[in-house]
């Protein structure tokens, strides 16, 4: 039974820094998921104003989520993390200005 223990040990502290990613990892997906499963109800209460959307808005997002991680993250590989990053900022305050300039 110390073999086992003394194994674990080892392993633990050879993969000390896998570990850390693996635990940071699991507690952000779980906050996403919290934040998600506690925002969308409500959202769909009070602004959408139907409780019945809220299975078929959680199945499209998850499902969009599914289709567009391999593609992003396969362009993210062609062409860098940062630049995709930027673009899409880019692109989401270009839209805010826009929005902002037509409601004057």
């Amino acid at each position: 039974m110390g073999h086992g223990i003394g194994v674990a040990k080892g392993f633990l502290v050879k993969y000390r820094n896998l570990l850390a990613l693996g635990v940071a990892a699991l507690l952000a997906e779980l906050a996403y998921a919290i934040l998600n499963l506690s925002a969308l109800p409500v959202y769909c209460k009070y602004v959408l104003h139907s409780e019945q959307v809220f299975g078929v808005m959680l199945s499209v997002f998850l499902l969009t989520e599914a289709a567009s991680r391999p593609l992003f993250g396969a362009l993210g590989d062609r062409i860098g993390r940062k630049p995709l990053v930027d673009s899409r900022s880019r692109d989401n305050g270009d839209d805010l200005v826009s929005h902002n300039q037509g409601n004057r």
